[in-house]
């Protein structure tokens, strides 16, 4: 049905070039050409190919009823139909859009070149990309602050880890201390005692001699 339709516009169109080609200005001429070119190669090439995916759906269709073991030609699914019809369709749907132009240009603007119709830019197919991974952004610190909340929290830290402690790690840590901090001198009594002594000698050897 579509074949037959698209069959009869490339005639009628062939009919239009061959004859008024004399008042029928180039561009609208070149226009023609490319549109009719197009509808061929969609008529030759890929409407056939279609009808032959339709002959080979059938066949696999009909060998999947009849169990075999031999190797046959390529297959074809529902699926390989849909797909390539798809395509076909838009295709299709282009060239009676050109078609439709064509129309246009020659009823109702008799070919002026300066009031052609204007191509439509075929929609652009978007692609659905990957969230872009994005770093994250540390947070301000005022800096009049930063010294003073990291001497708390030093202290802080210390004053749990000093709670934690073992006894015999308080007595270490303990003793740590106290051998930076310097002792003072003891003086020693012993030269004290021997003066002493010498004195209290002398004295009773002084009563002595007297008695």
């Amino acid at each position: 049905m579509e074949t037959a339709r698209l069959v009869a516009l490339c005639g009628d169109w062939n009919c239009v070039l061959s004859e008024e080609c004399d008042s029928i200005p180039e561009k609208a001429l070149d226009s023609i050409r490319a549109t009719v070119g197009k509808c061929q190669l969609l008529l030759q090439k890929k409407l056939p190919f279609f009808q032959s995916l339709i002959d080979m759906a059938e066949t696999s269709l009909d060998k999947s009823n009849t169990p075999s073991n031999t190797k046959t030609a390529p297959e074809a699914t529902i699926n390989d139909l849909l797909g390539y019809w798809t395509l076909v369709a838009d295709e299709i749907s282009l060239s009676d859009s050109a078609f439709e132009r064509l129309r246009i240009w020659r009823d109702e603007l008799h070919w002026s070149v300066d009031h052609c119709p204007v191509t439509p830019a075929r929609s652009q197919i978007v692609k659905r990309r990957g969230r872009s991974s994005k770093q994250l952004k540390r947070l301000p610190t005022p800096k009049s602050n930063k010294t003073k909340e990291s001497q708390s929290v030093i202290g802080g830290v210390l004053n749990i880890s000093s709670q934690n402690l073992l006894p015999s790690q308080k007595l270490g840590s303990n003793i740590k201390a106290t051998k930076g901090v310097q002792k003072k001198p003891v003086r020693s009594r012993f030269a004290e005692f021997l003066r002493t002594k010498k004195a209290v000698l002398t004295e009773a050897t002084t009563a002595d001699y007297g008695q």
